[in-house]
């Protein structure tokens, strides 16, 4: 499946009309504009952001903007000019401040949560290659680890974020690295505490704006050894 399957399903009717395919505070507008923006909102092939970030963002991401073809225009003066008008959205991605932004300057909302989110399952090729190659490296990293080389959960986690940039374009979010008790923690942050008997790495390497995320736990402990033999058997 490729983009011109993509762009059909844009256009078979549920999708009329003006779409906000992303928006700050949710990944995909990271995803749509390959930029590192907290602001703003992407319609077709145009970014929208404040009055005061247009010229700034214009200068600063010229060339990521004219690779992507994406134009820049003030959001504040749209907004003003779309009173009354329609827009559709994944409401259940946005955040309340912009809904209640768009509510605010009188534009009705039309919820289009499902289709967009079969438009985000297909994927072109470069974006598969993208995945597959995060997946790739992320496996390569955790194969490569001997945790137990390592002297404390905040040595091991320097390490695994310096692979990440050496393989790929960094960490695809912040590694989580346990070791013993911290393991039962599901987003634990590393600190000194001495690498014990089992130790758990969750991670995954970014490559564009794509990643991978895979758990991985090494042990020495001979009970939890046991214990995953016998889960094993119901996996």
């Amino acid at each position: 499946m490729g983009r011109s399957e993509r762009h059909s399903l844009y256009h078979r009717g549920t999708l009329r009309g003006k779409v906000v395919i992303a928006a700050g505070g949710t990944p995909s507008l990271h995803y749509i504009t390959k930029l590192p923006l907290d602001e703003g909102f992407v319609i077709g092939k145009t970014l929208y952001v404040s009055r005061l970030s247009v010229d700034s963002v214009k200068e600063k991401w010229a060339h990521v903007l004219r690779k992507n073809k994406l134009k820049v225009e003030d959001a504040d003066r749209a907004l003003e000019q779309w009173k009354g008008q329609e827009l559709a959205i994944a409401k259940r991605e946005h955040t309340w401040q912009f809904l209640r932004t768009l509510k605010k300057h009188g534009i009705k909302l039309r919820d289009v949560s499902k289709v967009l989110e079969q438009v985000r399952l297909i994927k072109t090729p470069q974006e598969v290659k993208c995945i597959s190659e995060a997946v790739k490296l992320t496996q390569q990293l955790l194969d490569s680890i001997d945790p137990f080389d390592f002297t404390t959960e905040q040595a091991l986690f320097n390490y695994v974020v310096a692979q990440t940039f050496e393989l790929g374009d960094g960490p695809f979010f912040t590694p989580i690295v346990s070791t013993d008790e911290h393991t039962r923690f599901p987003h634990h942050f590393p600190t000194h505490k001495r690498i014990g008997k089992t130790v758990l790495i969750d991670m995954g390497v970014r490559v564009g704006v794509y990643g991978a995320d895979i758990t991985r736990v090494w042990s020495r402990d001979k009970r939890v050894l046991e214990l995953y033999e016998s889960a094993q058997q119901f996996v």
